[in-house]
C-alpha cells in the first residue's frame, strides 16, 4: 500500500489482513510506503500480530512508480476516500487492486474485473480477495490488463482535458 499513516486510512486493517494473507501464502511480503503520527502504533500492531519481519515499511518514498511495478497486488483499507490516486496510480502500472468499497473507490475499482471491493472494515473479505489474486496467477494477470485498460478515464491528461474544456466553455460564455 502507499498511504499516509492517519486514522482514515485504517492500516490496523491493512495489518489484521496481512496476518490472515501470511497464513495463506507463507511466502508473502508486505511493503507500507508512507508514514505519519500512527506509525508507533502500526510498528506494534505488526510485532503483536507476529508479522513484523514480513512487513517493510519504508517511509515516504519519491519513487513509487518503480515500487508499484514489483507488488503484486495493492491494498486499499480506507475508511473514507475521495478519489484516491494511490488507486490510479496502481492502475498505471498494472497492479489489481482489493479495496474497501467507500466513497469514490467505487468509481474506479469494478469489483471482479479490475479488482475486488470489500464492505469496510471486512478484513476476511479483503484478505480472501488478497489470497485469490496470489494464488491464481491467471486472475492477477487478467485483471491487471483490465486495471491497466480502465485508467484511461481517470489519468492527469483527462482531467487537464476536462479542466480546458470547461475553462474554453466559460470564457466563451457557453453553458456548461
Amino acid at each position: 500500500m502507499v498511504a499516509s499513516f492517519t486514522p482514515a486510512k485504517a492500516l490496523h486493517l491493512f495489518l489484521e489482513a496481512a496476518a490472515q494473507i501470511g497464513k495463506a501464502v507463507p511466502a508473502v511480503r508486505f511493503v507500507m510506503a508512507g508514514d505519519g503520527s500512527l506509525r508507533p502504533q502500526l510498528e506494534a500492531l505488526a510485532e503483536k500480530l507476529g508479522i513484523a519481519s514480513r512487513v517493510r515499511m519504508l517511509g515516504w518514498r519519491r519513487d513509487v512508480p518503480e515500487l508499484l511495478g514489483a507488488f503484486d497486488v495493492f491494498l486499499l483499507t480506507s475508511l473514507w476516500e475521495g478519489l484516491p490516486r494511490s488507486l490510479v496510480e496502481a492502475f498505471l502500472s498494472g497492479v489489481p487492486v482489493v479495496a474497501s468499497h467507500v466513497d469514490g473507490v467505487g468509481e474506479l475499482v469494478e469489483d471482479g474485473k479490475n479488482g475486488f471491493l470489500a464492505p469496510p472494515g471486512d478484513v476476511d473479505s479483503l484478505a480472501s480477495s488478497v489470497v485469490r489474486l496470489l494464488t491464481n496467477e491467471s486472475l492477477r494477470q487478467t485483471m491487471a490488463n483490465q486495471a491497466r485498460a480502465s485508467v484511461g478515464e481517470f489519468s492527469a491528461e483527462k482531467m487537464v482535458k476536462d479542466y480546458s474544456d470547461l475553462y474554453e466553455q466559460v470564457s466563451a460564455g457557453t453553458r456548461c
